[in-house]
């Protein structure tokens, strides 16, 4: 189920230290943690990225990042975000937003996952992964 709610006003972090890589053809941002950027998990994360037929150089963005930051600070233009091992208030959107569930606002449409060393050791956060990002293949 997915909701659509407009964002009236995302919050401003002071904290603007932040790696962007990938050049985004496809409009996907991907959201997670420089711990989470190990060869095993970056494995991981290419795999889910297949599945979705994006390669992980061409056709996202991805966001490294240890501390939360806010999407109103980044500049680049995105139309689907995946988020992995964020809170939602962590990134500037509404607190009551559910990890596993696709939301669209009014420029995009996010999905909040647990971060991907979890996911790659539990079967049923995949399957609950999988279902809601499936809209997201191209």
């Amino acid at each position: 189920m997915s909701l659509d709610l407009p964002i009236i006003r995302l919050k401003e972090n002071k904290n603007k230290s932040y790696e962007i890589s990938g050049n985004g053809k496809k409009g996907l941002l991907i959201v997670c943690s420089t711990a989470d950027t190990t060869n095993e998990n970056t494995a991981k994360l290419q795999e889910i990225l297949n599945a979705l037929d994006h390669d992980i150089n061409e056709d996202i963005f991805l966001l490294k990042k240890d501390s939360p930051h806010y999407l109103n600070e980044i500049s680049i233009e995105f139309s689907k975000l995946i988020s992995f091992g964020f809170k939602p208030a962590e990134l500037g959107l509404p607190r009551h937003l559910k990890p596993y569930t696709r939301y669209r606002f009014e420029s995009f449409s996010v999905v909040l996952s647990d971060s991907i060393h979890l996911i790659k050791s539990d079967v049923t956060k995949k399957k609950m992964l999988w279902s809601s990002i499936q809209a997201y293949k191209s």
